[in-house]
């Protein structure tokens, strides 16, 4: 139930803050502002939406947001895996390289003298 005055249409589309008393799922009375659409009277019956302890939240999704989080998730995952894998394989590129590299230097200190001798 609204319990401040009429938000005024200069809030614009989205309305204007405004007192309210709302009752939590396991009926405690609570107050607080929340937005509403401009054009409520006092003492008029307005929807808040409130999470399980009773504070208020916004309202639940609609089929199509649903819908479009779901595609977006079912888009994004392999993407998301494929960058994943792609920077795990050039990582360990990199760390086989330096192996690779850190291997060669220990056989080219044995074999250098070796070399240079002969000439």
């Amino acid at each position: 139930m609204l319990l401040g005055g009429a938000p005024s249409s200069w809030y614009g589309k989205y309305g204007a803050p405004v007192r309210v008393r709302w009752a939590a799922p396991d009926g405690t009375p609570h107050t607080g502002t929340i937005t509403v659409a401009w054009g409520a009277n006092t003492g008029s019956t307005v929807m808040v939406w409130v999470d399980a302890s009773g504070r208020p939240a916004g309202p639940p999704l609609r089929l199509s947001q649903a819908r479009g989080q779901t595609v977006l998730a079912a888009v994004l995952a392999p993407i998301m895996l494929g960058l994943l894998l792609l920077c795990a394989g050039g990582l360990a590129h990199t760390a086989l390289a330096r192996r690779r590299m850190k291997a060669w230097d220990f056989d080219w200190q044995i074999t250098e003298p070796q070399w240079t001798r002969r000439r």
